[in-house]
């Protein structure tokens, strides 16, 4: 049975939150080494005064410096172990359940766990929600994983292929059945910079750029360009581009798949570009390039596809596609700019959640920024405030952007441009698979 705190430990976290200051207590938190079965490290963390709160990481050994700081002031243990190398996702599943079984054994069973991660963490996040929810009271995942890992590499070939068919067919670039992460990424990156010499050539790097929903924003050290300035729009995709294909993570996923989970046969990219929420903006910077859209989409149609190995998509879909039966509440993170995972994966996991009739379970959040999982600590520490206060008290606060930056405004010293909570209506996914399809695919 779950332990759920007190109201009395709940008054006192959000007395924490407000001063941001550590209980009486300041002494150097210990930590606990040690390796699991397959040889991957371990480490936990634990305040002296800790409060029976576990951190449970789903990619990390640690949190952030800054971050992982504050929350052991708050009385917070924090308990971690690195990814195997590659995306072994079932090995990396098992190792988390199996540090919070060592963190039992060491420290002591938590009052309540709370399993977040980024990026693959927060894919595992999900997915750890999904297979060993029994062991936690609430997850944070953040900027990643929200389609599912089918949907989500349907999407990145679907870039990936439009880009070489109009470019050049020719190009040396593999799509699937990667061998040499070095070789692809060099031709993907000459791809991109052949067809960035043109008009037309950039004309089809936003249209492929669209059929992954790539933002233009990715970069958070540049402003968000001009919805009407239709070359820096093209920019910020070609950028973006590389980091959405992700060739250097689907090598390692299709071994550890034993073969390729993506597939566009019977893709049709006429209506891909309407799903993607672009189409005006698309027909724009081809008038503007002088080139014909239409007879680019003629020629994704007529183009050979790629089919899948059935074998490998059974077992994408067992790690990690999402069934949407939440056991506890999931507070989501995700940045407006990210490259890797495009907004619109919130709503795909947000559709799954809601056909199971979970709805009441999860909440999203948005922050105005680019790039991958560049939250502040302000913001991460404000979102785990809200998870931990609907664990404790059954309700979830106010979660509107406006209520986001108040309570932010009592988090650890937030500085000017620390705190972009936005609201954000993400447009549809643009290839969905969840627990509904399983075992539907055919070549």
């Amino acid at each position: 049975m779950k332990l759920r705190a007190t109201t009395a430990a709940l008054t006192a976290f959000t007395a924490l939150l407000a001063t941001g200051t550590a209980a009486a207590d300041t002494a150097t938190p210990r930590e606990l080494t040690g390796e699991h079965a397959d040889g991957t490290a371990y480490v936990i963390t634990v305040p002296p005064n800790w409060d029976g709160t576990l951190l449970l990481l789903a990619n990390r050994e640690r949190l952030d410096t800054p971050f992982q700081d504050w929350v052991t002031r708050q009385g917070f243990a924090v308990a971690g172990t690195d990814s195997r190398p590659g995306w072994q996702l079932s090995t990396d599943l098992r190792n988390i359940a199996a540090t919070r079984a060592v963190f039992a054994g060491k420290v002591g069973a938590p009052a309540r766990t709370v399993v977040l991660g980024n990026s693959q963490g927060g894919l595992l996040t999900r997915g750890f929600v999904q297979y060993y929810g029994h062991l936690v009271d609430g997850a944070l995942p953040a900027c990643g994983g929200g389609a599912g890992t089918v949907a989500m590499w349907n999407t990145k070939l679907d870039a990936a292929w439009a880009l070489k068919t109009l470019v050049d067919p020719g190009s040396p670039l593999s799509l699937v059945d990667i061998t040499d992460t070095a070789a692809e990424q060099a031709a993907l990156t000459d791809l991109i910079g052949r067809a960035k010499a043109t008009p037309q050539g950039r004309a089809r790097i936003a249209l492929a750029a669209a059929f992954a929903q790539v933002p233009a924003w990715n970069d958070p050290a540049s402003p968000e360009p001009d919805p009407d300035d239709l070359d820096a729009l093209v920019d910020g995709w070609s950028a973006g581009l590389p980091f959405a294909v992700g060739a250097q993570v689907r090598a390692p996923y299709e071994q550890f798949l034993d073969g390729n989970p993506s597939w566009n046969t019977g893709v049709d990219y006429r209506r891909q570009l309407r799903v993607s929420g672009r189409e005006k903006t698309i027909n724009a910077i081809y008038r503007q390039a002088g080139a014909d859209l239409s007879a680019d989409l003629d020629r994704l149609a007529r183009a050979p596809r790629i089919a899948a190995d059935p074998d490998a998509v059974a077992r994408a879909e067992r790690f990690i596609t999402f069934d949407g039966r939440l056991r506890d509440p999931v507070l989501t993170l995700h940045t407006v700019g990210d490259s890797a995972g495009p907004v619109s994966d919130e709503r795909a996991y947000r559709e799954t959640v809601n056909r199971t009739g979970a709805a009441s379970l999860l909440r999203q959040t948005f922050v105005n920024r680019a790039g991958h999982c560049t939250f502040s600590v302000a913001e991460r520490a404000t979102a785990l405030s809200v998870l931990l206060e609907r664990i404790d008290t059954g309700r979830w606060p106010s979660v509107t952007p406006q209520a986001l930056r108040r309570r932010a405004e009592d988090a650890p010293d937030p500085a000017p441009g620390d705190v972009l909570f936005t609201r954000v209506t993400p447009p549809p996914p643009a290839r969905t698979w969840d627990a509904g399809d399983w075992g539907t695919y055919t070549d």
